[in-house]
């Protein structure tokens, strides 16, 4: 529970219970003081140690900056930032100043161990915005794993069982979340990692455009703003629809022109697809939430993808392995025919080592012609639902077990794990914004969701089409307190 400037209790208006709007208004009007605000997420925090999202932490920092914004919002609140006051964690991969990167955490040969002289781009928006940094949240060493576990801090439980992993590499952020030990993370996500982790949690993030938020300081990542990473994406990841909207207008203001047209355009549904598993569980979970959709009013159509979904899926790879700074087994590549569809993705992995600058330039084609594609799908749609993942809670890892020859088992068949983001795929080559909009509760074991897909550029129709959906849905993430 928060309590206010005055010291009385203020119910509703933990980082649990409220959207970002309403304490924001809150925090300026004088009825919500940043410090409790603060101080509230540093002890649910230090109570919940158990769940090790928030795996570094400067309390002392975090306070004194809520008390200087307190006093910022006290002598101008119309001249403070639209985050004055709200505090927000940042995944372990973004360089946060005086935070050190691990051996763990950098490519071979890297410098690692020396703490940051600045902040990555996207935290220093965050940090001009006016958001209190409390600490940095978990996740696999170089973000390369789809659960949560760094031989320096530890595995993150499922926030609410503790018998399930909360998805990777995003899983510390969508965790802390999903707890109340933040109001917002800020995490990043190159073929689902942080939808993936936001089904599984039941909560909402943002995958934006690809290159629209810097990721500059993103380890692995860009050495410079010209250095693009092919599919990596600053992510953001909130409770609420409503809150994934204040955060984008927060860090691209005036961004809304699209939002008006989105509210005619029909949305469009693929929810199967060759070459994509998907529990029966999941899938009778999310026709019944497209059935409650029509019964609502809107108008979901039923179409094929403009991209094929297997092939769209290989080419991810490829694009993926291709940037890494790893060769295989020597002299493994030669022996290997080129991948097909039906691939391992270790044996994508291996292929693409020492891939030679001419089949890159065909990779990058191939990406060109699916994006035309893409953008004649949505001249007709406000938007399309997919399913995230086929898979409605995931057992943690055997991390000897190397991820890409790793599998788990659905409806009794077994399937490479790393198959799981195939769906998280189509926006990532694409480039595209998608929102993992979540359907049903997680702590009943079962976690499906939406993953809701518009055309470049239009964030802002996306989050408007996303809101109206999950007001039907009735989308609320619990509290591990039992707080709803």
């Amino acid at each position: 529970m928060s309590v206010a400037a005055g010291g009385a209790p203020l119910a509703g208006l933990g980082p649990g219970e409220a959207t970002l709007a309403t304490l924001a208004s809150r925090l300026r009007s004088g009825q919500l003081s940043s410090e409790y605000l603060v101080a509230d997420c540093l002890e649910r925090i230090e109570s919940e140690r158990d769940l090790n999202a928030v795996v570094e932490l400067d309390a002392d920092a975090a306070l004194r900056s809520a008390r200087a914004a307190d006093r910022l919002l006290s002598r101008d609140a119309a001249g403070a930032g639209p985050l004055c006051g709200l505090p927000a964690t940042v995944k372990r991969t973004f360089e946060v100043c005086g935070y050190p990167h691990l051996e763990q955490d950098v490519a071979p040969g890297a410098m690692f161990g020396r703490p940051a002289a600045r902040d990555a781009a996207v935290v220093a928006d965050a940090r001009t915005a006016g958001a209190i940094l409390l600490g940095r949240t978990n996740a696999p060493p170089r973000a390369a794993d789809i659960d949560t576990w760094h031989p320096a801090f530890g595995r993150t439980p499922h926030p609410f069982d503790a018998g399930l992993s909360p998805g990777g590499s995003s899983g510390g952020s969508a965790a802390a979340v999903a707890a109340g030990h933040t109001t917002f993370d800020i995490a990043s996500d190159d073929v689902g990692s942080a939808r993936i982790p936001a089904q599984l949690c039941g909560v909402f993030a943002l995958r934006p455009t690809l290159g629209s938020v810097s990721a500059l300081g993103h380890v692995p990542g860009p050495l410079t703003e010209a250095d693009t990473r092919e599919m990596l994406s600053v992510s953001l990841i909130a409770r609420s629809a409503a809150d994934l909207g204040f955060l984008w207008r927060a860090f691209r203001p005036g961004d809304g022109a699209e939002a008006d047209r989105s509210a005619s355009a029909p949305v469009a549904v693929v929810l199967s697809s060759d070459g994509a598993s998907m529990s029966s569980e999941v899938a009778a979970t999310l026709d019944a939430a497209v059935e409650l959709l029509r019964s609502a009013g809107h108008r979901i159509d039923e179409v094929d993808l403009p991209v094929n979904l297997p092939e769209n899926w290989l080419l991810c790879q490829q694009l993926l392995y291709a940037e890494e700074d790893e060769d295989g087994p020597p002299g493994t590549r030669n022996d290997l025919p080129t991948p097909t569809v039906d691939s391992m993705p270790i044996e994508v992995a291996w292929w693409c080592a020492g891939l030679s600058h001419r089949r890159w330039l065909g990779l990058k084609r191939t990406r060109a012609v699916l994006r035309s594609h893409w953008q004649r799908f949505f001249a007709g749609y406000a938007a399309l639902l997919t399913p995230v993942m086929g898979l409605a809670a995931l057992a943690p890892r055997d991390q000897r077990i190397p991820l890409l020859a790793d599998e788990v088992v659905i409806d009794g068949a077994e399937v490479p794990t790393f198959s799981l983001s195939v769906w998280c795929a189509l926006a990532s080559v694409a480039g595209l914004p998608a929102v993992t909009l979540p359907v049903c509760d997680p702590t009943t074991g079962t976690a499906a969701a939406f993953q809701v897909i518009a055309g470049h550029g239009r964030e802002a129709a996306l989050l408007d089409v996303v809101e109206r959906l999950s007001a039907v849905l009735a989308c609320r993430v619990p509290s591990r307190r039992g707080r709803p």
